[in-house]
């Protein structure tokens, strides 16, 4: 009973909210039955946003906790699948650069048994790519950039909390320039290539 019960709850679309006084939460199983993904979503003090609390569970045993504050009603639940060896979704984040607003950030995770191992891609366009890069720890960011200064501008760039995206450019097909001006008139190109996936090629800094 309990198995038919959770099976039907994840056929329920995750991003059908109650009213905003409670936490809503909703069920979505792998189709091997071996994951489960319990998504808890709750007002935030304005009513207006929620914070989103995504645990993914192996055989009752937690693999991943994952917590999104801000979430607007028409954001939540973007492109969230469940498989038996991936879990997927999509989320906004406030961009450093307050002239554009969000950001659209994609989170892939590549899961064996009790492991979840976040994998590319990390946004679906170069702009988006680049901050989250700069976003994401060293551990994980290295494996997007094949730049030799790469860890030292990953390093100085996380203590720049805003930005201005200065330009785009298109030097030839798959292939970027992304132009950030940081505080203290710190203005960086990267050099954005796309194969199977974007990867940092080239940091300069253009002026300072």
């Amino acid at each position: 009973m309990t198995q038919n019960l959770l099976h039907f709850v994840s056929l329920v679309p995750l991003f059908v909210f109650a009213l905003h006084a409670s936490t809503v939460e909703a069920v979505r199983i792998s189709p091997d039955h071996r994951y489960f993904l319990k998504v808890s979503v709750e007002p935030d003090t304005n009513g207006a946003r929620h914070t989103v609390h995504r645990r993914l569970f192996w055989k009752n045993r937690l693999v991943l906790s994952h917590t999104t504050r801000g979430v607007e009603d028409d954001t939540y639940g973007q492109n969230e699948s469940l498989t038996a060896t991936r879990l997927s979704f999509t989320i906004h984040a406030r961009s450093l650069d307050w002239r554009r607003g969000a950001r659209t950030i994609e989170f892939h995770y590549k899961l064996r048994g009790p492991v979840a191992q976040r994998v590319g891609p990390l946004a679906g366009n170069a702009v988006d790519f680049v901050e989250e890069w700069i976003a994401a720890p060293w551990t994980f960011a290295r494996k997007f950039a094949s730049a030799p200064n790469a860890q030292r501008w990953h390093a100085k760039l996380r203590n720049y909390p805003r930005g201005a995206i200065d330009a785009v450019h298109t030097v030839r097909k798959r292939i970027w320039e992304v132009v950030i001006r940081f505080e203290r008139r710190v203005q960086v190109a990267f050099r954005v290539a796309r194969t199977t996936r974007f990867a940092i090629t080239q940091i300069r800094l253009i002026k300072r």
